[in-house]
């Protein structure tokens, strides 16, 4: 701990308030900041899902519907160019097939690869497009669909669509078994740009509580709602463990 810490525990009043208001300041500039990652989110029924039936029902369909060699061929190609740093090429591969000819595990192998292209050309709403009807094909492995959910959340919040994060983040928590603490945090941002503060406090401090090395944009976002609820009590703790 540094060597002014006792001492900031030591002095309450303003001088307290306005050190935590500051560094408050600076955390709410870098909370929203998302590490690298305009259809609405698909509508899907509400409620728990029976993970296991649905991967029983999974892992039944898939070997009806095989990739046959010549689109397996067009795929494999079509991400070797990107490994090339071609990723115009790719895709331009990817345009001659024709999806009313590929059968469900083909088009969604195919419209995945392109929802990636998308995103690394910076087009996230084509990213999203494309991921949806990934979805919509019904056919990848629970774990696969589910990861692609969590890219759609994430996806919205690079274009800053918070109301869209959070159905996004209440459509793929519908699919897991345990919360992530990444999670937490993308909701509790989300909340916080639409300036729902009790909501992104909570959030926030389940991100934290749930994470055995919180990030450290994690703790300065919670110090930060803390500080704007003016609850300098529960912030100042947070921005000492800060700047240990």
């Amino acid at each position: 701990r540094s060597p002014g810490a006792p001492a900031l525990r030591a002095r309450p009043g303003e001088a307290v308030k306005r050190r935590a208001l500051w560094i408050a300041g600076l955390a709410l500039l870098a909370a929203p900041l998302l590490p690298p990652a305009r259809p609405a989110v698909a509508v899907e029924d509400v409620g728990p899902v029976d993970l296991q039936e649905l991967e029983r029902e999974r892992i039944a369909r898939a070997p009806l519907h095989p990739v046959r060699s010549r689109i397996s061929r067009y795929l494999e190609a079509a991400t070797k160019a990107v490994d090339r740093g071609k990723p115009e090429e790719g895709r331009a591969l990817l345009e001659k097939l024709d999806p009313k000819r590929l059968n469900p595990y083909e088009r969604a192998l195919v419209y995945r690869l392109q929802a990636h292209l998308a995103y690394f050309a910076g087009d996230y709403a084509a990213a999203r497009e494309r991921f949806e009807q990934v979805l919509a094909e019904e056919i990848l492995p629970v774990r696969d669909d589910n990861r692609i959910r969590f890219n759609i959340a994430q996806l919205y919040a690079a274009s800053q669509q918070w109301p869209e994060v959070i159905t996004a983040l209440d459509r793929w928590a519908r699919y897991v078994e345990a919360q992530d603490s990444f999670a937490y945090y993308l909701r509790a941002v989300a909340h916080y740009q639409q300036d729902e503060l009790d909501a992104a406090l909570a959030d926030a401090r389940q991100a934290v509580e749930l994470s055995s090395e919180p990030m450290e944009s994690w703790l300065q976002l919670l110090a930060a709602l803390h500080s704007q609820k003016e609850d300098f009590a529960s912030a100042i703790p947070i921005l000492e463990q800060l700047v240990v």
